[in-house]
């Protein structure tokens, strides 16, 4: 019983932490862009 409610426990965690991921990845990702790409010379179209 306690470990059903442990695994639920984890699984919802898990769903929230992939949302929050996601959620900053597209910000993650442009914020590197633009610290690399005046570097690396790659034009990112807007």
């Amino acid at each position: 019983m306690l470990t059903e409610m442990a695994l639920s426990v984890w699984v919802q965690a898990t769903k929230s932490g992939i949302i929050a991921m996601l959620a900053v990845l597209p910000a993650v990702v442009e914020y590197g862009a633009r610290i690399i790409a005046p570097k690396g010379h790659i034009i990112y179209p807007d």
